[in-house]
């Protein structure tokens, strides 16, 4: 109903502007019909039950990212190679003018750390990784936050480029290590007992698994195993977070992420697989950072809006609880694994965001307050370290929105830590709240509920508890001291079972720091640099003072990134990110943290320790240095810049292994590749010297930056980069690195072509660790095929958006939004308008009914022109101000049309490029071998064209392809052979497309006339619809604002009903239900009801099977009989018994239904060939030694193809007179069953639990399939011959993929585990699959997985088989051990149509 309600709007819109253009401008009256109801609809209603995905296809994944909208690109776009550091960076000269911040503990100077502490740097994926949806990687929700929500961040910036460490990572590894970051390889049993210094990154799930959970992106897996090897090469132990607040999106789609149980087990299979793959190289893991999140940030997440509240949760209280809930849950599910079932050789707990308070007085109401803000904080998550369960005043407070734990859940919970980790920022005070605790207590409207403690950073006597923070940061002031009391509260008074406690985060957001343009500026952080030095000082007093066990510190964060919220518009990094040009350069707080931890020196000296082997063999090849004799650290003091370090003699990096055991190995290798440029990494003061445009370019001017294949998206920014003078510049000497040398690893990304094929020629097995591919061969396919899979791409090219606002009439200057000021405007020739909208002469709304208002009109515009009503298109043109499309888009089309293809391509690409640049014409005249892309870029005939927009992923090289084969197609039909073989060789070859397609094209050369050519290429010349078609496959290219896709409100309407349809449980009609009313299919209309029983058999039936035109049933049984009825009334017609002697186990029908053929069990084993008219068996086909199991008719009718447990004629091909026409004879081709498919393409074999699939035209086996554990019984092919049901045991059937093997559904309930049981689509164009079951039941679902009916039908026994009638879906049979067949049918009609007719 939320579509159908502007639907209804806009017809009744639509209509009464078609009279409008005859009325006189009176006010019309309108009529009511007589027999009509009405009623009111809830369109906000939302789901109650998960939503189970089956499909994780490319096409499923592009729909998750179209809920995104357009994602921005950076500068960067494939691995860059570490490069050479400066030998010495710019700092503060500490003894020239300005020194570093001074200890807060001097009498602390002669302390030293414990050897075992471990310190250094962190960050999170989504803060920093940018390339949003590169290599695989699948939205989370914090992509559809920051496009879609507008304001959710309060500068609109978004993480698609952010830092980019995703592609630079190892050049910031590189400098942490010259910096003096690393100093250990952690890779061993033993700990290494000299300065532990790491850094924490975390890792993406929907990076690892795009959808949340089932296939694993090989992708993803192969540039983490480099992340890791990475860090050890440079001497950098990494400590892992595994969760980050970037769910998946398709959690959030599927069931509701956190606020639903399943995500535990989601959770708990991805942790498991990053575990098991990682664990040998990282000695501490964080299961999740800051579960507290569920308070500030799960709780507002706009469920209902953006996507599906489910079980009703829109977020609140409600949300809070649920996410905190089965955060801890998994977090300890993992644990619990860790420990007791991998025995994994490092540390887990999860990281608690919390801070210390102090009561406002001695109160006690302000007391209970500071107790209360514990308890909500840390308290919440403090089941690790008491009981395993809540603390009392939530239990007490929050009642019912509390979930509980089973007693099994809390001895889960209870001891899942190895150590407490916090994220200690800040402090404050705590106060009663206004009323008083029991007023707001009792009070869940209260604005202080539930928590009900007031807190504040202002001291009783009213002075600031320390320094601000940037004010978009208001909670954050530095107040070191408090830090100290925080870490012995945490473990002498809340929890004193902590065995050691690490600062897993601190750190400070210099104030303004995002508005300031001159480096002098930024590079001095002071306060930050001060709260660095007064965090740690208050560190090490609490180890040596307050006999703390502090084994650690992670200072946040590594560079500036993306904080949430706020999103770029703060600052936290110890590094400067300049958001146009990716550069890094140290502040002085890095250099205040470097300098602290090389005066508190770790208590013991370097040793080197050896390594142990590695448990896990080499899969790939992983790039290493030899040991390195010494590790340069970093000397901050006055005297000493730089010097050397310690000795240390750390392993080359270890080798990790291949993709686990979801996917199948393969070879992965990242060459280096050098750029042909020195390209300049500015550290210090080598800063670009002008301000960026309002609307800057998303890929700056870098010399020769390498290329991506995918389009740039960009909208104008509105966080501006500030401009840097080079009179602000610093004054040192510049410190550069290049970044020329980028690894070879592919940018792969939705956007790119292939991303929308519907079914690639690739045919990859992730994912699926119970099969594997055991072997694999194409056909070679000598037919015709002009169109490729790469052009088959959705109807509807993803729009493009700005944070989810409407877009106001005119035209549009981008397609994309601002990311870091990365940004661009294209040229778009689309929404051309006439003027502002208005209607008769007033203005109107931007929006209609909540959609914008210039697409709604222009579709209208379209829609009426697809109509026939071109005079009531022209006057909503000419009324609205709006076109269909531009001028641009107009010429285009018309080019097309007239076969004019130079000017098609400059107006479609819009270059630099000679006149005719477009090739051979077809008139004759233009240059020869001026291909597109290759063009002068001056000179007088030069011409230059913005072009149009292109969509999203759109492959410009299969557009011209497309163009230049139909110029191609047109010279050969002209009969002009000597031009088409120039198109041939110098505009599509050089094109690198496929080249089966070349080939086919080549071969086309042969024809001998025109209509040769076109049977052979399946093309009906210039002057049929070709070049229609070749227009509506390139529109499917061009962004959907500048040109329209066809027939838009057609489409719409269509997937209105296709959503009603996939909705309703009954529908079983081939009827298209009307628009006029909500589609709703009453369960009465549905064959759910026995009406008949056939007992013409004496013993149980085995199988059953409809004629082709449903004018017979077949049934076949135990008692060696067959039997057919006639199916108006089911009267007898035969009973084929002749000469049997043992049960018949299948029968199947001939394509003209004149005869049957059967297969007989032992010790019969044959098959038999019936005349069904007169009851005759024509042929007896005896020449097996086992049973025959199964048949099928080849379309032509002339041959059959039998099944065997033969070893001779296992699986053979056999003419109606008996005679063998191909016999396969594979070793051990026993045959289950078999079916052909519609097509009569293919041929899919069931072995005991083998999957053999045939080119049943030259029964070449193009495929196989191994499923381990399992019997195989059964097979169906789906009408459009693409999917293979196959039942097998233990209570399994699985719709898959038939060219690829990939799961698409499975459908479970039935029971079978040792008879045959078959399972079939049927109803209304097969939209269901049923099935019997040895429970006695008949179970029905929809294709899409959704159980229908369990139906009692066959007491006693199993139900073996059931048939659908194929031309009445109100009626299928079942046959039964009870020796009946039943027929179902719905029950009698009640005269209501449910929206369709009948």
């Amino acid at each position: 109903m939320a579509q159908l309600i502007p639907l209804v709007y806009f017809v009744s819109y639509l209509v009464q502007f078609a009279f409008a253009q005859y009325g006189n401008g009176s006010t019309l009256s309108f009529p009511t019909p007589s027999g009509y109801i009405s009623s009111k609809f809830n369109a906000s209603a939302q789901p109650t039950a998960p939503i189970v995905r089956t499909d994780f296809s490319d096409n499923a994944l592009a729909a998750l990212w179209d809920m995104v909208g357009p994602v921005a690109t950076g500068p960067v776009t494939s691995t860059a190679s570490p490069t050479l550091e400066p030998s010495a960076y710019t700092q503060p000269l500490a003894d020239q003018f300005h020194p570093l911040v001074s200890s807060h503990y001097p009498e602390l100077a002669n302390v030293k750390l414990p050897a075992s502490f471990k310190w250094g740097l962190a960050s999170s994926a989504y803060q920093i990784e940018g390339a949003a949806k590169d290599e695989g990687k699948g939205p989370s929700i914090w992509d559809l936050l920051s496009h879609r929500v507008t304001n959710f961040v309060s500068d609109n910036t978004t993480g698609d480029v952010v830092g980019s460490h995703y592609w630079l990572y190892k050049q910031d590894y590189a400098r942490l290590k010259d910096l003096g970051i690393p100093g250990t390889a952690t890779v061993c049993l033993l700990t290494i007992p000299h300065e532990p210094r790491a850094f924490s990154p975390s890792i993406s799930w929907p990076r690892i698994f795009p959808f949340g959970r089932g296939p694993v992106n090989e992708a993803g897996v192969q540039h983490y195993d480099d992340v890791i090897s990475e860090l050890h090469k440079n001497g950098i132990s990494p400590s892992v977070t595994l969760f980050h607040w970037d769910t998946p999106l398709a959690l959030f789609t599927e069931y509701g992420a956190w606020t639903d149980r399943q995500i535990v087990d989601d959770f708990f299979n991805y942790a498991k697989f990053i575990i098991s793959r990682y664990d040998e190289y990282v000695e501490e893991w964080f299961t999740i950072n800051e579960p507290q999140y569920c308070n500030w940030q799960f709780s507002y997440y706009p469920a209902g809006e953006y996507y599906p509240a489910f079980h009703g949760v829109t977020g609140g209280d409600r949300a809070r609880f649920l996410c905190g809930h089965y955060s801890l849950l998994a977090h300890a599910k993992v644990a619990k694994w860790y420990h007791e079932e991998f025995k994994g050789h490092g540390r887990i707990t999860f990281k608690n965001s919390g801070n210390y308070y102090e009561a406002n007085s001695t109160k006690p109401g302000d007391e209970m307050a500071r107790q209360r803000n514990f308890d909500f904080a840390i308290g919440w998550f403090g089941g690790p370290w008491t009981d395993g369960d809540y603390p009392q005043s939530l239990k007490d407070t929050l009642g019912d929105l509390l979930p509980e734990f089973t007693e099994e859940e809390k001895a889960m919970i209870k001891g899942s830590c190895d150590f407490y980790a916090i994220d200690g920022y800040s402090s404050f005070i705590a106060f009663e709240v206004e009323g008083g605790l029991e007023a707001c207590v009792s009070n869940r409207s209260h604005p202080g509920f539930p928590d009900c403690a007031g807190s504040a950073s202002t001291a009783p006597n009213g002075f600031p508890v320390g320094p601000a923070a940037d004010p978009a940061m208001n909670w954050l002031y530095a107040a070191p001291a408090g830090l100290r009391k925080f870490l012995k509260h945490l473990t002498t008074e809340l929890f004193p079972s902590i065995p050691d406690i690490v600062v897993t985060e601190f750190g400070f957001a210099e104030p303004f720091e995002s508005q300031l343009s001159n480096m002098n500026q930024i590079l001095w952080d002071l306060r930050r640099a001060d709260y660095f030095q007064s965090y740690l000082d208050n560190i090490l007093a609490s180890i040596v003072y307050d006999k703390v066990n502090v084994t650690g510190a992670w200072g946040w964060a590594i560079f500036d990134n993306f904080e949430w919220g706020s999103g770029t518009s703060v600052r936290f990094g110890l590094q400067y990110v300049n958001y146009t040009d990716l550069t890094r350069t140290p502040k002085a707080s890095m250099f205040q943290l470097l300098n602290w931890f090389k005066i508190v020196r770790l208590s013991s000296p370097p040793l080197a320790v050896p390594v142990r082997a590695t448990r896990r063999a080499l899969l790939h090849n992983s790039v290493q240095d030899p040991p390195t004799a010494t590790t340069p650290a970093l000397d901050c003091s006055p005297a000493h810049i730089i010097t050397a370090g310690d000795i240390v003699n750390h392993p080359p990096p270890p080798s990790l292994p291949h993709a686990a055991d979801h996917q199948p190995p393969q070879t992965h290798t990242r060459a280096t590749a050098n750029s042909p440029a020195q390209l300049p990494f500015v550290l210090a003061d080598e800063i670009p010297p002008n301000s960026p445009a309002p609307v800057t370019s998303a890929r700056p001017a870098i010399p020769n930056p390498p290329a991506s294949p995918s389009p740039e998206f960009s909208a104008p920014s509105n966080t501006q980069e500030p401009a840097l003078s080079s009179s602000d510049q610093p004054t040192a000497d510049p410190a550069t690195s290049s970044l020329t040398a980028t690894t070879g690893k592919r940018r792969h990304s939705l956007s790119d072509s292939e991303g929308r094929s519907d079914r690639s020629e690739s045919h990859d097995t992730n994912g699926r660790s119970s099969r594997h591919l055991s072997k694999r061969r194409r056909r070679s396919d000598g037919t015709m095929r002009l169109d490729s899979d790469a052009s088959k791409r959705s109807q509807s090219p993803p729009q493009s958006y700005k944070n989810g606002s409407s877009r106001s009439p005119g035209p549009r200057a981008s397609l994309g939004k601002v990311a870091n000021g990365d940004s661009h405007k294209p040229e778009s020739n689309g929404s051309y308008t006439n003027g502002t909208a208005a209607a008769n002469g007033r203005p109107v709304p931007t929006t209609f009914f909540g959609h914008d208002r210039e697409e709604v009109t222009r579709i209208l515009i379209q829609s009426l022109t697809d109509l026939g009503y071109h005079g009531a298109a022209g006057a909503l043109c000419k009324e609205s101000g709006y076109q269909l499309e531009g001028p641009t888009v107009a010429s285009f089309r018309n080019a097309v049309l007239k076969g004019d293809w130079a000017e098609a391509e400059e107006l479609l690409f819009g270059t630099s490029f000679y006149d005719h640049g477009g090739g051979i014409h077809l008139d004759g005249h233009g240059s020869y071998g001026k291909s597109w892309g290759k063009s002068a870029r001056s000179g007088p005939n030069v011409r230059h064209s913005g072009g149009l927009t292109l969509a999203e992923g759109a492959n410009r090289d299969e557009m011209l392809f497309l163009m230049k084969q139909q110029k191609y197609l047109e010279l050969l039909e002209r009969r002009d052979l000597g031009k088409a073989l120039m198109v041939l060789r110098q505009e599509l070859t050089p094109l690198h497309q496929d080249t089966g397609r070349l080939h086919i094209l080549s071969g086309l050369m042969m024809c001998q006339s025109a209509e040769d050519l076109m049977l052979q290429a399946g093309w009906d010349g210039a002057q049929g619809e070709s070049r229609n078609h070749l227009l509506s496959e390139l529109s499917k290219s061009i962004s959907p604002s500048v040109m329209i896709p066809e027939h838009r409100l057609a489409v719409l309407l269509n997937e209105v009903k296709q959503s009603w349809i996939s909705n309703c449980l009954y529908h079983n009609t081939a009827a298209s239900p009307s628009l006029y009313v909500d589609h709703n299919c009453d369960r009465e209309d549905f064959p759910l009801r026995p009406v008949m029983e056939l007992r013409n058999h004496k013993n149980e039936v085995w199988y059953l099977k409809y004629s082709n035109d449903g004018t017979k049933l077949a049934s076949t049984s135990k008692d060696a009989t067959v039997v057919i009825y006639e199916t108006t009334s089911y009267k007898l017609l035969h009973i084929l018994e002749e000469e049997l002697d043992s049960g018949v186990t299948h029968v199947a029908w001939s394509p003209d239904d004149s005869k049957i053929i059967t297969c007989c069990a032992q010790s019969e084993c044959s098959a038999r060939i019936w005349d069904v008219k007169t009851g005759r068996c024509l042929v007896r086909i005896s020449d097996f030694t086992y049973p025959c199991t199964t048949a099928a008719w080849a379309l032509d009718g002339k041959s059959v193809v039998i099944g065997s447990q033969d070893t001779k004629y296992g699986l053979a091909v056999w003419d109606t007179e008996g005679n063998i026409v191909h016999n396969w004879k594979e070793e051990n081709l026993r045959v289950n069953d078999l079916a052909i498919s519609p097509d009569g393409q293919r041929l899919v074999v069931l072995l005991e639990n083998r999957i053999f699939v045939y080119d049943f035209v030259s029964y070449e086996k193009i495929c196989e399939w191994t499923i381990d554990g399992v019997k195989l019984t059964s097979v169906s092919i789906t009408q459009d011959s693409r999917q293979m049901l196959i039942s097998m045991n233990e209570n399994k059937i699985e719709l898959m993929d038939i060219d690829t093997g990939e799961l698409v559904q499975r459908y479970t309930g039935q029971q079978q585990t040792q008879y045959i049981i078959r399972s079939s689509f049927g109803g209304a164009n097969d939209n269901f699959v049923v099935s019997g079951s040895e429970d006695s039941r008949i179970y029905i679902w929809r294709t899409n997985g959704l159980l229908v009916e369990a139906l009692d039908a066959h007491p006693n026994g199993c139900v073996n088989a059931v048939a659908w009638h194929p031309t009445d879906p109100r009626v299928f049979a079942s046959a039964g051990d009870d020796m009946k067949v039943r027929i179902w049918k719905s029950s009698p009609p009640q005269g209501s149509s449910n929206g369709f007719s009948s």
